[in-house]
């Protein structure tokens, strides 16, 4: 972590789409649901910092 900006860029779609792929691919029914799990919180920690870093000043400035 060298730059003090750390952002994190998600492209929700493509995101979506390699998820699809997984869940249809041939795995147990244990593994996808740990790689369910664990996309969803990726997903979820992504928004979090998506939205603590860009503060909604929409609502505030008119």
């Amino acid at each position: 972590m060298h730059s003090s900006e750390h952002r994190l860029e998600i492209d929700m779609p493509q995101v979506l789409d390699q998820l699809q792929q997984m869940a249809t691919t041939s795995v147990t029914p244990h593994i996808r649901r740990e790689m369910l799990r664990a996309s969803c919180r990726v997903v979820e920690l992504a928004l979090r910092e998506s939205t603590s870093l860009r503060p909604r000043s929409n609502t505030t400035v008119r």
